[in-house]
């Protein structure tokens, strides 16, 4: 299951920088993210008694389908994704009791914010830790990283200063919204902390600039 996955992630990266097949990505952004997201599942998981099986293969499938268009697509990725992940499972040994368990949780990840916690305990933490590896010191690294591949689709040219921070006061404005949606306490906790560490680093950034 990894391996496929980093497989697909690579894949994913080589796109998006323009490269040929056999290099190694200029930055492995899927694959960053997905080992931030599985770091932050086990220790929420093991604190909130989870089903770590289920969580686990949710971590690592939950991206396994991720498009770049500008335009939303008709079918969200995050349901293509649950029904790649349905199918791949059952080719495997993984308890075929669970699997719909992990079809429900990735199918449910996307999005940054949302009215309701998620009942699922899994689907719960799965989406916690997905929103946590977009706020703190983490997400200024893979943001940072990928900025110089991103921005020429989504923002029409290179990446600059200004632009960086441009995009975190942006970004900023939506992340108490993100912090507020979260649905357990250890990710409540750690997203205000985080979200605290970015609004400080933006006055030092904006400051030095």
């Amino acid at each position: 299951m990894v391996d496929l996955v980093r497989l697909r992630s690579t894949e994913e990266s080589l796109e998006l920088w323009g490269q040929v097949d056999g290099e190694s990505p200029r930055f492995n952004y899927r694959w960053e993210h997905l080992q931030a997201v599985w770091r932050l599942c086990q220790r929420m998981g093991s604190q909130l008694d989870a089903d770590l099986e289920v969580l686990e293969a949710a971590v690592w499938l939950h991206d396994i389908v991720k498009s770049h268009a500008v335009e939303q697509e008709p079918i969200p990725d995050a349901e293509k994704a649950a029904e790649e992940a349905r199918q791949f499972l059952k080719g495997t040994d993984f308890p075929p009791s669970k699997i719909d368990a992990v079809a429900g949780a990735i199918r449910v990840h996307e999005g940054l914010y949302k009215d309701q916690p998620l009942k699922q305990l899994e689907a719960a933490i799965l989406w916690d830790a997905d929103k946590l590896s977009k706020l703190g010191a983490t997400y200024l690294v893979h943001n940072l990283c990928i900025r110089p591949a991103f921005d020429p689709i989504f923002q029409g040219r290179p990446t600059d200063t200004r632009m960086v921070i441009d995009s975190l006061e942006k970004w900023l404005q939506i992340g108490q919204r993100i912090v507020d949606s979260m649905n357990t306490e250890p990710g409540r906790a750690e997203g205000t902390r985080r979200l605290a560490y970015l609004r400080e680093f933006l006055v030092e950034l904006k400051g030095e600039w």
